[in-house]
């Protein structure tokens, strides 16, 4: 199956009523499209009974996440597609609520991580992110508002999802990348990495957020500012100072974008799907305004994130996996898949903030699209052409999807059992451990701060996956005594009094055989 559009039918028509034709006819007019594309999509309401036929037990509530949960891995299982479209917001199917494993609620105070990472896993439903480490699907959400009553926005992204088109490798080559000032470095390492160049960083300050046609207009977005909840607006800061002018503006950016322009936001909130009302925004967030306009994707995430201010880590290296992967030829949908099976592979063990960053970056787009069109090697033929005396038939462009999505299942398995993940601990910490964390709290002179503790699982090959001497082998390198190897995580606040979102600062100290051997500080984005 090429791609499946998920939605939930008595959600869209309790929102629009009679209008929700107006979606049906829009998400018909996508199928055609894709057809023409070589891809093969099924409209699936799980909520219907007739739909779902086959697949799984159907959705009877649609604010309940297990029941939707199950209900995409029934689909999935049966039909195993290439992609999984989640069309709606999540009034209409809802994010997977995980358990922030950093939260405290004087600091890090998200209790849960809206996220749409568990549809694209194989864990079963739960709210404990340990579980979905195993990422193997190819996951988006085209989103409508939340709380809206208006279809026009929806039907306006399934039509331009519909016509999008994969561009030159060189309509990329230009990006725009604005960053806080006081996270310079960080931001200059990201975009080196990924662009091969960092001469045209922005900076705010100096800069504010009225973009030029000829920044604004580039089609690679990469965005490392300050995020608030429910904010149509990204925020700056000067290095050191405790102000924040805001960078980036949902109501500036309408009809100034490119259509294809791709964006990867490393801010709190970047892509929180809010409902506007309650709150009086004065705009729906920056996500929204960016696939209203014509972007094809936008990957942020649903609450507060992290990076260093000097180097890179957590946000900063998912956004820049993302990245490299969109501009290797990926989908936007296998782009992210890719991308957390390299943050996974990449760090081996996963520490509170590692799981909360993999839970919180979110897909905001059609997942089949392909921004950027890269020359492959092989090539589907015309049916049944003739080339020289032989006789060649078709190469379906769908066996080369299903080929890559085999490959990126066993892979995305095999990270997940060889994947150590923080657990909170039970043991006390030792007067020297103590000490030490101590010493780097003042070191970064934390108010009031909270020190939190985990232990380290060490998984070794489940049976059946793995040769008898393997999985002997992978016992024997785990540590010999429990809890010789511990996380340790630090919280607090700085002096900043001023910022639009709670500023947290973040140590994550790795403790070996009793002593702290490494940390690594983050801030909140």
């Amino acid at each position: 199956m090429g791609k499946v559009v998920l939605t939930n039918k008595a959600a869209l028509r309790a929102k629009y009523g009679t209008r929700v034709s107006q979606v049906t006819a829009a998400v018909r007019d996508l199928i055609r499209a894709d057809k023409r594309n070589g891809i093969s999509t099924r409209l699936i309401a799980l909520d219907s009974p007739s739909s779902m036929r086959g697949l799984g037990q159907p959705v009877s509530d649609a604010n309940d996440q297990a029941q939707n949960k199950e209900a995409v891995d029934g689909v999935y299982r049966a039909l195993a597609p290439d992609y999984i479209l989640l069309l709606g917001a999540p009034d209409v199917i809802p994010h997977q609520d995980l358990r922030n494993p950093a939260y405290h609620p004087e600091y890090d105070d998200d209790r849960f991580v809206p996220s749409d990472l568990p549809y694209a896993s194989e864990g079963s439903a739960s709210d404990d992110p340990r579980n979905f480490t195993a990422v193997t699907r190819v996951v988006g959400r085209l989103p409508d508002i939340l709380g809206s009553r208006d279809p026009s926005y929806l039907t306006g992204l399934l039509r331009k999802a519909a016509r999008a088109i994969a561009l030159r490798p060189e309509d990329f080559r230009a990006y725009f990348g604005i960053t806080a000032q006081d996270w310079e470095g960080s931001s200059r390492l990201s975009l080196q990495a990924v662009f091969g160049s960092s001469t045209d960083l922005q900076q705010i300050p100096p800069h504010g957020y009225r973009w030029g046609a000829n920044l604004l207009g580039r089609r690679a977005h990469f965005i490392n500012c300050h995020g608030a909840a429910s904010s149509w607006q990204f925020y700056g800061q000067p290095r050191g100072v405790d102000e924040y002018p805001v960078s980036h503006d949902a109501r500036y950016i309408p009809a100034r974008i490119a259509s294809g322009t791709v964006v990867a936001a490393e801010c709190c909130y970047g892509a929180q799907l809010y409902d506007p009302n309650p709150t009086r925004a004065k705009s729906v967030g920056l996500c929204n305004v960016y696939l209203a306009n014509g972007a094809y994707g936008f990957f942020g995430s649903s609450n507060i994130a992290y990076g260093p201010k000097t180097s890179n880590d957590w946000a900063d290296d998912l956004c820049q996996y993302f990245w490299r992967h969109i501009l290797d030829g990926s989908s936007l949908g296998a782009a992210v898949l890719r991308a957390r099976q390299d943050y996974v592979s990449e760090r081996q063990r996963l520490d509170p903030i590692d799981q909360k960053t993999l839970a919180q970056f979110n897909l905001l787009g059609d997942p089949s699209i392909h921004p950027v069109k890269v020359p492959v090697a092989e090539q589907a033929t015309a049916p049944a052409k003739s080339i020289g005396k032989a006789v060649v038939h078709s190469l379906s462009l769908a066996v080369g999807r299903s080929d890559r999505r085999r490959n990126m299942f066993a892979t995305g398995m095999a990270i997940a059992e060889s994947t150590g993940v923080a657990v909170p601990a039970s043991a006390s910490r030792s007067g020297g451990i103590k000490s030490s964390l101590r010493s780097l709290a003042k070191a970064e002179r934390l108010n009031k701060p909270e020190f939190l503790s985990y232990d380290v699982t060490q998984p070794i090959p489940a049976p059946g996956r793995a040769e008898p001497h393997v999985r002997a082998v992978a016992h024997a390198m785990r540590p010999a005594a429990p809890g010789a190897e511990r996380i340790h995580l630090v919280m607090g606040r700085g002096s900043n009094k001023k910022a639009p979102a709670p500023q947290i600062i973040a140590i994550v100290a790795k403790e070996n055989g009793g002593k702290i051997v490494s940390y690594r500080t983050g801030y909140s984005r």
